[in-house]
């Protein structure tokens, strides 16, 4: 009986130690390319985290090999310092726009994707007002 109050508490000391430890999230810091659910089933967003750059990923289950694609949002690089994961994508109430935050410096870009080339790409940075 010792021994299996010894050994539970083991577990148990076990169990609430590892709880503390912080768990970090499930992707690497290294990384370069995250893909980024949209809120369409089919529509992914692929980020360069070291540049900034941004491309719409299009998949299809069917035999239509057309409706597979990926589509540039933002082939310009935001930043000349390649560090993985400085860039990240930021959800927004409208499924079509999202946020691009620059964890070193801040910025923070409006994106928008869609079919439509004229209406996909960087809307506008989002300034800062002192």
């Amino acid at each position: 009986m010792k021994k299996v109050i010894l050994l539970l508490s083991f577990v148990f000391a076990f169990g609430v130690s590892y709880a503390a430890t912080p768990q970090t999230n499930d992707r690497e810091p290294y990384e370069i390319y995250e893909l980024y659910p949209t809120q369409n089933m089919w529509t992914f967003l692929k980020l360069n985290t070291e540049t900034g750059q941004i491309w719409q990923v299009q998949y299809y289950v069917g035999n239509d090999y057309s409706k597979r694609c990926q589509v540039p949002l933002n082939l310009t690089p935001l930043a000349t310092e390649k560090k993985p994961g400085r860039f990240c994508l930021k959800e927004t109430q409208n499924m079509y726009n999202l946020l691009l935050l620059d964890k070193e410096t801040g910025d923070v870009w409006q994106i928008q994707w869609s079919m439509e080339s004229e209406k996909r790409g960087i809307v506008d940075e989002i300034r800062k007002i002192y």
